[in-house]
């Protein structure tokens, strides 16, 4: 079985969207994320908290990027590196996965 991705908004106005909703938690992986968020124009990035279920794992902050195109809905994009192995470390943009594992993104709208 995967690890399962889960997503949080805390607000109307912005938005989370993540590239795949399953990790294969056998291999060293990436999860793309975008925030759009209309309320945020002229903003070059956000910031995306992800927490896992695993015991010991420490959540990540990542920084996500404005795609730079001009819309009426601002994009930000980044992504999360997975892996099966390792030692966690908060602020390293990587959380380490085993099977069953959920990880929650969190978007919380600024404005």
């Amino acid at each position: 079985a995967g690890s399962r991705v889960a997503e949080s908004v805390t607000s109307f106005a912005g938005a989370v969207a993540l590239g795949n909703r399953t990790i294969d938690p056998s291999a060293a992986s990436s999860v793309g994320v975008t925030v759009t968020d209309r309320d945020l124009h002229n903003v070059s990035s956000v910031l995306l908290y992800v927490s896992s279920s695993r015991l010991g794992e420490p959540s990540e902050t990542l920084t996500l990027s404005a795609d730079g195109a001009c819309s009426l809905v601002p994009t930000f994009s980044g992504s999360l590196a997975t892996s099966p192995s390792g030692t966690p470390a908060e602020g390293d943009s990587t959380i380490i996965v085993a099977p069953g594992d959920l990880l929650t993104f969190t978007y919380a709208d600024a404005a």
